[in-house]
């Protein structure tokens, strides 16, 4: 049997977080509480988050985040993991009753994997569908969303874990996932629909969009300098400029065609504004 340290970095979600974490412990006890370790790393500003897991949940081990973002919060979680094999979490999901269980099955039955990617269903296909609503959804592998997935220990201090130049959750577990790759080949990884977690859908507002726009645009451009052979994108060249205003392109009729006001000038203005923005943030950062 495999003993796993479940990481679940937060920040300011306690209501969410005790969700999680009951559902959580329901499928520790499905499995084994003996090879299971529940770490929450919390980057929040205040002590609810704390008091809250040390009260109703005193077998999860609470330790503070490094309060630079989910990247950092991930790999302090993993600093003080004693389990051969870290899943990582995000703190509002609500996991399967089987999830551990599940991610034990799949890493017996392939002895020479070094990561599993989770599936993971939007909470409501319906509410999806309108405008400016969000959700990470994965139901046929590829995306290695870190919402969900499992990543072999010896394999993820190997390659450094989470780059922690990424300060937002966005890029941060692509860059994993490909560097992953690139290590020990993609055969080494698996995508599996059993091992799934519910994630609530949510709603952006343009408000919240523009007010860390620049800091979206240094992400992405920090990632595409990183691996511009999957970007595309080198020193502020788009290698293939049409298919990144093609991509554009698609999502602004999308929302057309689902009457998606807000979501029309959010692509809209990405596809005017963003792109060169982006272009030019990579030549700056490449200086």
């Amino acid at each position: 049997m495999i003993f796993f340290s479940i990481i679940i970095p937060t920040c300011n979600r306690p209501d969410l977080l005790k969700l999680c974490l009951n559902k959580l412990i329901k499928s520790a006890v499905n499995f084994n509480l003996e090879l299971i370790e529940i770490i929450v790393s919390d980057d929040s500003c205040d002590e609810l988050t704390r008091s809250m897991a040390s009260i109703q949940f005193p077998h999860v081990i609470w330790i503070k985040g490094p309060k630079k973002g989910p990247a950092a919060n991930r790999n302090n979680g993993a600093k003080i993991a004693k389990g051969e094999w870290l899943i990582f979490l995000d703190d509002d999901i609500i996991p399967d009753e089987h999830i551990i269980a599940g991610y034990n099955k799949i890493i017996t039955k392939h002895q020479n994997l070094v990561a599993v990617e989770g599936c993971i269903e939007p909470d409501d296909y319906k509410l999806l569908k309108k405008d400016m609503a969000e959700c990470p959804v994965n139901i046929t592998g590829g995306c290695f969303w870190s919402a969900n997935i499992a990543i072999k220990k010896s394999s993820f201090e190997t390659i450094g874990g989470f780059d922690e130049q990424f300060q937002i959750a966005a890029n941060e577990d692509q860059d994993i996932y490909l560097r992953l790759i690139e290590s020990y080949g993609r055969a080494a990884i698996v995508f599996d629909k059993s091992v799934k977690v519910i994630h609530p859908v949510r709603f952006a507002t343009l408000k919240k969009y523009f007010s860390i726009y620049s800091i979206r645009v240094t992400n992405y451009a920090k990632f595409a300098i990183k691996h511009p052979e999957f970007t595309k994108i080198y020193k502020g060249i788009a290698f293939k400029a049409f298919d990144l205003y093609y991509s554009f392109l698609k999502l602004i009729l999308n929302s057309i065609r689902l009457r998606q006001f807000r979501k029309f000038l959010q692509h809209f203005f990405d596809f005017i504004f963003g792109i060169p923005i982006l272009l030019y943030t990579i030549k700056k950062l490449n200086k």
